[in-house]
């Protein structure tokens, strides 16, 4: 191989990283957040940590330096995301699932769907998108249950997801490695305060 040729390797590589992950700095408080690009459209690499009134921190009960996000009820979705971005709808998880089935070459077919029982829910075997085996980075932080963060959920990452088909803004996921369940509820959600449930948010933008 030339040495032309290496080095035309070298830029193309070093093009693609840099076009499919930067830093981006929320300029309402200079949080810096880790971007990653799938597809058509532009993820944060953590869970989102801007303090809102009702906002909730894992680590200290309040205040936007948290390693793993704030958690937020659903009313607080509006204006979460800092400005150019969104909480993701269902159509932008679903297509970048096929974008990361196709760059992990999973087999569409090992892919199973099928309907819970538990409130409409739909449940997705076969894509792991936990502790960055996929390129999310998703952690399993639980959920915050009133004022209390639910330990026993601590093995899933429970995130808010725009149901565009539905026009259902409680929808939410569970994932689980290997799974990831999604539903929406009122109870829990849309709830007396002490039994509200406040998730973490991921923020996406189109390309």
């Amino acid at each position: 191989m030339s040495k032309l040729t290496c080095i035309g390797y070298v830029l193309i590589f070093a093009f693609y990283t840099t076009a499919q992950e930067y830093i981006f700095a929320d300029q309402r408080y200079g949080k810096k957040y880790p971007i990653i690009t799938l597809g058509a459209l532009q993820w944060f690499k953590s869970n989102l940590s801007f303090e809102t009134k009702t906002s909730w921190c894992a680590q200290h009960g309040k205040g936007a330096n948290c390693n793993e996000g704030n958690f937020y009820y659903y009313n607080d979705l509006v204006s979460a995301c800092p400005q150019g971005y969104r909480v993701p709808t269902w159509t932008d998880w679903e297509n970048t699932m096929e974008v990361i089935m196709a760059k992990h070459q999973i087999n569409p077919d090992s892919v199973k769907y099928k309907k819970g029982v538990n409130r409409g829910a739909l449940i997705v075997n076969g894509i792991n998108v936990m502790d960055d085996t996929l390129g999310l980075n998703v952690k399993p932080v639980g959920w915050v249950e009133g004022n209390k963060r639910e330990s026993q959920n601590e093995g899933q990452a429970n995130i808010f997801i725009i149901d565009d088909k539905k026009k259902d803004s409680t929808t939410h996921q569970h994932n689980v490695k290997g799974s990831y369940t999604k539903h929406g509820h009122n109870d829990n959600i849309i709830d007396k305060p002490k039994k509200s449930r406040r998730l973490s948010v991921r923020c996406v933008k189109n390309n």
